[in-house]
């Protein structure tokens, strides 16, 4: 409220102060009194303008999608070492079925201690307010599923994200700061992009529309105001947009909710246990030949960071600055393979990778367990 307070002080000085300076110039403009103006001073009504297809696109992509994106409200007990307090927390949310199907993002719906909050409620764009249930989630994925009892509401229509591609237009909808329905426009960025090169957090669409606290859970649409994604993180150095966010693109949400009702509950993510990087980058080749002379270097495949200790990959014998060249038989062309795999993957499914150690190769075979409970936090 303060900077909102200081930009609208600062514009009333200086317009107080360009209309001062410039009150001379105007006095000599206009005429003595009892003097009529000369018609050539007489300001003409122009016709409104018509408006240009590109707002038109967009004007009309936002007007079929934000029926659908809701604001949520949660509230629940903390417990602290003062005692017992009351906190609560706002997001977004968007419509995916007229029954009252609602999707949004896991960490909406958490309490600080990662309990889910007691109590939810979704509001519409139409100010209609509804309790809302925890179907499922998925941690690992940001996903949560919520219902409310109602029939015949405005449901979004979902796209197919896999033929979004880099530059085409998006806009976001969401309740910023609890700003309700605020439409931000802008393009994808990338695609497939990695927010800590974790396998899990692997495969999101990158935009420059302004994503910020609040748009959690809200919808990225396309131009013709279909869901392609649901935003969930931005990096920033303030906290606020600065035009990098991050949303999951709606087929792997779509594959997320039929498992969660299939399964009557919240997901069980499979875990592997390492983070990795891209082995083609050229620097990182420069690097690794500098390392290993005389020795040749995987030129595709995914480079191993850190290795959790205990888990599976470490069960494995998977080392930090291996290489993953194959997977299943495979080559790794591309690192995203690798996340996507394990995301489709449930624990106790086995991975076999072919793998590069400093000049020689070996089979691992990793058996994917379970994600530890505070893996996610």
């Amino acid at each position: 409220m303060f900077g909102i307070g200081v930009i609208f002080v600062i514009g009333a000085v200086f317009g107080g102060w360009v209309l001062f300076n410039a009150y001379p110039r105007l006095q000599n403009l206009l005429p003595d009194n009892g003097q009529t103006l000369p018609a050539s001073f007489n300001i003409a009504a122009s016709a409104p303008a018509a408006p240009t297809s590109f707002e038109n696109m967009l004007s009309s992509a936002s007007e079929k999608i934000a029926p659908a994106v809701v604001n949520i409200d949660t509230a629940g007990e903390l417990s602290t070492m003062f005692g017992t307090r009351e906190v609560e927390g706002k997001g977004s949310g968007v419509i995916i079925s007229a029954d009252g199907y609602v999707v949004t993002n896991n960490h909406v719906v958490r309490l600080p201690n990662q309990r889910v909050a007691e109590n939810i409620s979704v509001r519409l764009a139409n100010g209609r307010s509804y309790r809302a249930k925890v179907i499922g989630t998925d941690p690992r994925n940001d996903i949560a599923l919520l219902k409310v009892n109602a029939t015949r509401l405005p449901a979004a229509q979902l796209a197919d994200s896999d033929k979004l591609k880099v530059g085409d237009w998006v806009i976001a909808v969401g309740n910023p700061f609890g700003l309700e329905n605020t439409v931000t426009a802008g393009i994808v960025s990338a695609m497939n992009r990695s927010l800590s090169g974790d396998a899990s957090t692997s495969g999101f669409i990158q935009t420059d529309a302004a994503i910020n606290r609040g748009n959690s859970g809200g919808a990225l649409a396309n131009s013709r105001g279909q869901l392609v994604g649901v935003n969930t993180a931005i990096i920033s150095p303030s906290g606020g947009s600065v035009g990098i966010g991050f949303a999951i693109p709606i087929n792997r949400v779509k594959s997320i909710v039929q498992e969660i009702i299939q399964t009557g509950g919240s997901l069980v993510p499979a875990w592997m246990g390492v983070s990795y990087g891209d082995v083609s980058q050229p620097a990182l080749q420069a690097e690794l030949k500098e390392a290993f002379p005389g020795q040749t270097i995987p030129t595709s495949g995914a480079i191993v960071g850190r290795v959790m200790r205990g888990s599976p990959a470490a069960n494995a014998g998977i080392q930090p600055y291996d290489i993953l060249t194959t997977m299943n038989g495979k080559p790794i062309r591309d690192i995203e393979e690798v996340g996507k795999l394990i995301r489709e993957s449930k624990p106790g499914n086995k991975l076999n990778f072919k793998v590069w150690r400093e000049g020689r190769t070996f089979d691992a075979t990793v058996t994917l367990g379970e994600a530890p409970s505070n893996y996610w936090q």
